[in-house]
């Protein structure tokens, strides 16, 4: 991963904010309150009562926006929710080549990234968003999860793969984690805990791992 430049997590809130906007037509809600930016478990209470993802994007109190090459994708895990890869691991590195990889589609109305993504065109306003692989991830080789994005990440991946390009997908990934976040604390293996916490203050400690 290259280093572009490093945002707030206020910044990147809104930038989730405004591609679920994009993706699904929903309308981003009025009413957050400006002091809860600096409260990751206030933020988790607002996200989660219009049904936004909470946990890691409020958890992270930096964030690099970051060019991802062929090589992170590969050692990149995706959700262990989607039906079609159960039991069969989540880097996406042991689903290359697997028919379910080959034939995956969204399972609802193909989204606004589908087609540009299936084509290998990729636009920054498909970013995914990452975070550094958690123990349970780590043990299947992962250096990073996608936390938002794993349906782009196999379409984009699979059409790089079968024209031979390199990738030009970009995303965030989390660094400094918040010592008050309570899905930190209690999820995720412990791994980004007020006791780890100090392997993940810096983007480039991360990287370099």
């Amino acid at each position: 991963m290259k280093i572009l430049k490093t945002i707030t997590r206020k910044e990147l809130i809104n930038f989730y904010l405004v591609s679920d906007r994009n993706k699904k037509n929903k309308p981003i809600p009025d009413g957050i309150d400006p002091l809860m930016w600096d409260d990751p478990n206030k933020l988790d209470e607002w996200l989660g009562k219009f049904e936004y993802k909470t946990g890691v994007i409020t958890g992270f109190r930096q964030w690099a926006y970051v060019q991802i090459s062929k090589e992170d994708f590969l050692d990149s895990a995706i959700s262990d929710s989607i039906p079609q890869f159960k039991n069969k691991g989540q880097r996406l590195r042991d689903l290359v080549g697997t028919k379910e990889f080959l034939a995956w589609k969204p399972k609802d109305s193909l989204p606004i990234w589908y087609d540009s993504l299936s084509k290998g065109v990729f636009d920054e306003k498909f970013a995914i968003i990452v975070r550094p692989a958690c123990e349970s991830e780590k043990r299947q080789g992962a250096k990073f999860y996608i936390e938002d994005g794993s349906g782009r990440s196999i379409c984009y991946l699979r059409s790089i793969l079968k024209i031979g390009k390199e990738s030009k997908m970009t995303g965030y990934i989390g660094f400094d984690p918040d010592p008050m976040s309570n899905f930190l604390q209690e999820k995720l293996d412990g791994e980004f805990s007020r006791e780890n916490r100090d392997k993940y203050l810096k983007i480039e400690n991360i990287l370099s791992q």
